[in-house]
This record gives structure tokens, C-alpha cells and sequence, in this order.
């Protein structure tokens, strides 16, 4: 199976399959105890907690309709499995179990603890990396007229995986979700165009002066590696004493010369998938000049903030 389809399919998996199962657990074998029953929803509801706060939001995988019929099967199960409890517990009767039965599920209960233990750390981790930091960089959001979904980004590896790379320790990854809420116009995408980002345009969100760009790179189809640097086609912006740097543009898009003045609102040029990409997406990080530290790596990074939004992941911006 091509890696390309498998990034779908495993999200897919973990983001409807999985949570669809667990609220069957739920409606399992009644007939057991109170604390029995609160450990399966305390379960099912902190896998679900995880998967919008570290994890990607539902729509991630099957759309917001998707999310919205998981959410609303959860909230139904919950009072009814417990009255469906209630009722099988007025007909219980001890029963005898075998050795072998109890320490079987002994053994399970303790996976199931540690489990829960590990996906309270996430939740409790990426809460803390989501909230908003000093010294933002303000600025206006770059894409324009729809939905955008921030697949990375945050104060966290557990959120952002740039955040171990000292310049791109605040940097986003961003992409754009149809009405559906899905970030591609196929189920298992193909082609680049397939991407609703794949192709929107980029504005300058500040005032700057472009003091460096790389605009040869082909954008990488899905099977292909790329030998052209990491970011591929990219712009780098300065302002005072700040900087932006736009990753992964399409070949051939950019609008913008080095040592060109641009102003806030200016075309910059259009998102595409060349440099290490797994997928079309706009990357942006910014620094700070006062730091001789290289710009991708080694400068400091500095939090930003689009029009008043502080942006982590899986959260959804609507641009006019």
C-alpha cells in the first residue's frame, strides 16, 4: 500500500473507527458494576478529549458531519447505556468466575489504567502548550476566503513537531477544509490538485522588505524525495526587528524579488508542496534579527498572532 494512502487511512482509523468502537463498549455486557460503567465513558471520553486537543480534530478524517454524528452517538450512549445498566442490574445474580477469567481481567484493567493515565498526560500537556505566550508578533493571516485548519502548531512537540527546532519552535502548518470539512476534494487523494490548499494564494500579513527566496524547486509528488533543502520554495520577510519565513510554495508562483519593499496585502505567491512535505500546506515561522542564529534552525522563534488569534493545533481560522 502506498505511503500516501496510508497517512489517510491510519487518521481515518484512529479518528472514526476507533471512537465507534468504544461507544459500542459502552452498550457491552451490562451487566456490570457502576464503577464499571463510569471507567468505560471516563475511557471513551478522554480518547475523544485527546484526539481534538493533541491528536486532529474528527475533521481531520471524516468532515465536521462525521465529527458531529460521533459526538452525538457519545452523548446519546452515555445516558442510555446507563439505563441499560440499571435495568440488567435489578435481574443480576453472582456468578462464579475462574482464576484464569479474574486475572485476565485484571491484566486488561491495567492496560485500560495506564492507558487512561497516558491520555490524561497528553490532554493535561497540550492544554498547557496551547496557551497563549508573550512577546506575540502580530500580524494579518496570509490566506484568504475560507476554512483553515493549523495541523501543527504550539508551545509542545506533544502539538507542534517544529517545536524542538529553535527558529520554528512557534511555526504552523496550515490547510484549507472544503464546506464538508475536509482538507481534500477526495476520500484517498492523488494528485496534488486534490488538496483544497494546493494553489491559494499567500499575502504578505505585514509591511517588509524580502531579504531572501528560493523559487527553482519542483513541487514533490507524493512518492518522490526532495534535494532541494527542506523548505523548498520559500520567501523570507523582514520587518524591524522580526522576520517570517513562507515554506513549501508552488515552483514558478512567487511574486516577489530579493530586496523588493512589499506592503501588507501583497501577493507573495501560492502554496504548493516542494522542499519536505508530505502534503500541500503553508509553513510560516518567524524570528527574531536580532539573533545571528540561521533563519530555519538556529535563530529564536517567536510566537505570532493573526489577527488576534493565537494559533495552536487543531485550530480552525475563517478567513473573509
Amino acid at each position: 500500500m502506498k505511503l500516501y494512502h496510508l497517512q489517510h487511512i491510519v487518521p481515518f482509523i484512529a479518528h472514526s473507527i476507533i471512537p465507534l468502537l468504544l461507544i459500542a463498549f459502552l452498550w457491552r455486557n451490562p451487566k456490570l458494576s457502576i464503577k464499571s460503567w463510569l471507567f468505560k465513558v471516563s475511557f471513551t471520553v478522554l480518547y475523544l478529549l485527546d484526539l481534538h486537543i493533541s491528536g486532529f480534530l474528527l475533521v481531520y478524517a471524516l468532515g465536521y458531519l462525521g465529527s458531529y454524528f460521533i459526538l452525538i452517538l457519545l452523548i446519546l450512549s452515555i445516558p442510555g447505556s446507563f439505563v441499560l445498566l440499571m435495568k440488567h442490574r435489578k435481574k443480576l445474580t453472582p456468578q462464579a468466575c475462574s482464576k484464569t477469567k479474574i486475572i485476565r481481567g485484571k491484566i486488561v484493567s491495567f492496560l485500560l489504567i495506564i492507558t487512561a493515565l497516558f491520555l490524561s498526560w497528553e490532554v493535561l500537556t497540550a492544554i498547557s502548550a496551547s496557551r497563549i505566550p508573550t512577546n506575540l508578533f502580530q500580524l494579518k493571516f496570509p490566506l484568504e476566503k475560507g476554512a483553515y485548519l493549523v495541523l501543527q502548531g504550539g508551545g509542545s512537540i506533544l502539538i507542534n513537531h517544529h517545536y524542538p527546532v529553535r527558529a520554528q519552535r512557534f511555526a504552523l502548518d496550515i490547510v484549507k477544509l472544503n464546506k464538508w470539512g475536509l482538507r481534500s476534494k477526495k476520500i484517498f487523494p492523488s494528485e496534488l490538485s486534490d488538496y483544497n490548499i494546493y494553489g491559494e494564494e499567500v499575502f504578505a500579513p505585514v509591511t517588509g522588505k524580502v531579504i531572501k527566496l528560493v523559487q527553482n524547486c519542483p513541487d514533490r509528488n507524493f512518492n518522490a524525495t526532495s534535494s532541494f533543502g527542506p523548505a523548498g520554495n520559500h520567501v523570507f520577510l523582514q520587518t524591524n526587528d522580526h522576520a517570517i519565513v513562507f515554506a513549501h510554495l508552488q515552483k514558478g508562483s512567487i511574486q516577489v524579488k530579493e530586496g523588493e519593499s512589499v506592503h501588507e496585502g501583497q501577493l507573495i505567491g501560492k502554496v504548493g508542496n516542494s522542499g519536505n512535505s508530505t502534503e500541500p500546506h503553508l509553513h510560516i515561522h518567524s524570528i527574531a534579527l536580532n539573533d545571528d542564529g540561521e533563519y530555519l534552525y538556529e535563530a529564536e522563534g517567536i510566537p505570532m498572532l493573526f489577527d488576534q488569534t493565537y494559533l495552536v493545533k487543531n485550530k480552525i481560522y475563517l478567513a473573509n
